[in-house]
């Protein structure tokens, strides 16, 4: 597959149907129950409110939408918590929605983004769940009352999502790299700092420091705490730590890749997914890297990639582990399936490839200021940070049932069938 033209992949019919909800970027997420598919879209347009804004059930089986609610700006991560569904938007609006009726049950402004998945908390009166908008104000939504509340400030700006570590308690990483535990009582909270990413010294021949950017995903196995974070720029060291909740010190930095060849120094960008997990390795990919790596839990060396294509693009869908297949989507819109085992890939989905000689990207700037615009950028190269994405694969992937589930930046949600072992790919457009 390496070096390969995606159009000259084995061609397969893998596609079992599709629907049109509106463009899924890396916040918008898929929840799935029994046979419905709950997700999140950013609408006909991503970062502007639209009709389209809001949330979706899909019945797998009818292949059909059963309902739809509107959200009025981008809606962000999912969650459901018992029959509730939370969701919160760019605008701050947040919403508990019937799961079945897909009926507005309660909502809250809170005049800012909210772009946290909801966690589900115990206490005294029962389930909670939880959400922090960008200032950090902490949002509780009372199951028993169908009521939300603020009960709480962090003193930090937060994207990323809690992690849930009690029944009580949940981490959260800031925008300045300080991780924070908060511990939840009867409408109000109690915030400790627990660890902070500190700026650290290229590991090429610049002498300079790469300052934080952010935590993007916090994953909690035990007393260890796995970290991944933005930086300024790339580096040979990856931007992945692991700290002891314990003693809030640093176990490890993830390791550097070992290479004899002086041409072949791989380097990372940031990470902006939340990693996989898989016999006692720890399974990520970075922006503008070629790969996915796979690290020592245990110690954060670095032990095996897996080169995906020729391209290095900004990268935000996570890996998915489901009964030893790795699934991991990228930008270009391909999806590549690999055995665990062997670290082989045993099938490539092409799931969007564009006709840059038709007008299917009419409307779109030519410009510059939009993704892809020629058949090199969606093959090749970017996005560059300030260009806004237009198609390709930035939410991450659902396995049901030995099937795909995954939704498209070009609005797309699509149902594949899992071709293995050779490799397929399909051509959707």
């Amino acid at each position: 597959m390496i070096g390969q033209p995606l159009s000259e992949l084995k061609r397969a019919n893998s596609l079992l149907w599709s629907v049109d909800v509106g463009r899924m970027h890396s916040r918008n997420n898929v929840v799935v129950r029994g046979d419905c598919a709950f997700l999140s879209s950013s609408g006909e347009e991503w970062n502007a409110p639209d009709r389209k804004d809001g949330v979706y059930c899909i019945d797998l089986r009818s292949e059909s939408i059963v309902w739809f609610v509107g959200t009025h700006s981008d809606a962000n991560e999912i969650s459901l918590i018992g029959n509730i569904l939370l969701v919160g938007t760019d605008k701050g609006e947040t919403f508990a929605i019937d799961a079945d009726a897909g009926r507005v049950l309660s909502k809250i402004n809170m005049e800012e983004p909210v772009y946290t998945r909801a966690i589900e908390l115990e206490m005294m009166q029962g389930r909670v769940g939880i959400l922090i908008s960008y200032s950090g104000r902490v949002i509780q939504y009372d199951l028993s009352k169908n009521d939300f509340s603020v009960i709480g400030q962090l003193p930090y700006l937060i994207r990323a999502n809690p992690t849930k570590i009690s029944a009580k308690s949940f981490l959260v990483g800031s925008e300045t790299g300080v991780v924070a535990l908060v511990e939840v009582g009867q409408e109000h909270i109690r915030c400790e700092r627990v660890f902070e990413v500190q700026p650290h010294k290229s590991s090429g021949t610049f002498d300079y420091y790469l300052q934080i950017r952010g935590i993007s995903s916090i994953l909690s196995i035990g007393d260890r705490v796995v970290v991944s974070y933005s930086r300024d720029t790339y580096d040979r060291r990856p931007p992945v730590l692991c700290f002891s909740l314990k003693t809030g010190k640093k176990i490890w930095d993830a390791g550097r890749v070992q290479t004899a060849s002086k041409v072949d120094v791989p380097e990372f960008g940031n990470s902006r997914v939340m990693p996989a997990i898989w016999d006692n390795l720890l399974i990520s990919t970075f922006s503008y890297n070629d790969g996915v790596h796979a690290f020592s839990l245990e110690t954060g060396k670095w032990v095996w990639r897996q080169r995906l294509d020729d391209s290095y693009f900004q990268n935000w869908s996570s890996p998915v582990v489901s009964d030893g297949l790795l699934y991991v989507a990228r930008v270009n819109g391909v999806l590549s399936v690999l055995d665990l085992k062997t670290r082989k890939v045993l099938s490539s989905y092409s799931v969007e490839v564009f006709d840059f000689s038709t007008n299917e990207l009419s409307g779109i700037d030519h410009e510059g200021k939009t993704w892809p615009i020629s058949r090199l950028d969606f093959e090749s190269a970017g996005p560059h940070p300030k260009q806004k994405i237009v198609a390709g694969i930035c939410s991450t992937p659902v396995i049901w049932r030995g099937m795909i589930l995954i939704g498209t930046v070009s609005g797309k949600f699509y149902c594949l069938r899992e071709q293995t072992p050779v490799a397929a790919a399909l051509t959707v457009g």
